[in-house]
């Protein structure tokens, strides 16, 4: 009967070589799939980064084409309050010049006036006027007004009506009426008293007191 050698140093060394082998092949593979798992998560990382980017750009773009309509919707009423001076600063001696050439026109008796200083105020939205208004604002539009006394002696109503229909049409600004008093004073017409206030857009710290 033969006994089996024990092995050899050789033997011991090959198989030494092969353990080593094996464990540098198991690292490698290692090493691969991580850095395929690595680059796997970047790339998912980039997707996820440009996808939010699209989607802020997309919402940015829908804003933008809101606000286009929107202002396209509104661009005549713009040009109308613009072309009433609204938007342009308080002009005191174009008021004046426009109640004395309504005098004139309508040959009324003499008028008396009272044309107070220039008064800036805080223009506040309406509530329904939030979905249109503009997020970047942070505090609201300042507007002006001049306060203007008016009284006229001894004037029929379709006078009083039409002197105010013809200054409000030639005067820059836009006017609105906060008092008015008509008392019959003789059988010839009316004593009107009356309080107005001409508002204007923008303020301007050099135009305002004028």
């Amino acid at each position: 009967m033969t006994t089996a050698s024990p092995p050899t140093q050789r033997t011991r060394n090959q198989l030494l070589r092969s353990a080593i082998r094996v464990g540098v092949a198991f690292l490698q593979t290692v090493v691969v799939l991580a850095g395929a798992l690595q680059w796997q998560m970047y790339e998912m990382q980039q997707q996820s980064t440009m996808q939010a980017q699209l989607t802020q750009t997309q919402e940015q773009l829908r804003q933008t084409q809101r606000a286009r309509d929107n202002v396209e919707r509104h661009l005549d009423r713009y040009r109308s309050i613009e072309a009433s001076g609204f938007t342009a600063p308080p002009d005191r001696v174009a008021l004046i010049e426009a109640l004395l050439a309504a005098q004139t026109r309508l040959a009324l008796p003499t008028i008396r006036y009272t044309l107070g200083p220039t008064v800036e105020t805080l223009f506040l939205l309406p509530p329904q006027a939030t979905p249109w208004s503009d997020p970047d604002r942070v505090a609201p539009a300042q507007i002006a007004y001049q306060p203007l006394e008016l009284k006229l002696v001894e004037v029929h109503e379709g006078e009083w009506l039409a002197f105010l229909a013809d200054v409000q049409q030639h005067a820059p600004g836009w006017s609105r009426i906060e008092r008015c008093a008509l008392r019959r004073s003789s059988a010839l017409g009316l004593d009107v008293d009356c309080t107005l206030r001409w508002w204007f857009s923008p303020p301007t710290s050099g135009a305002a007191g004028q």
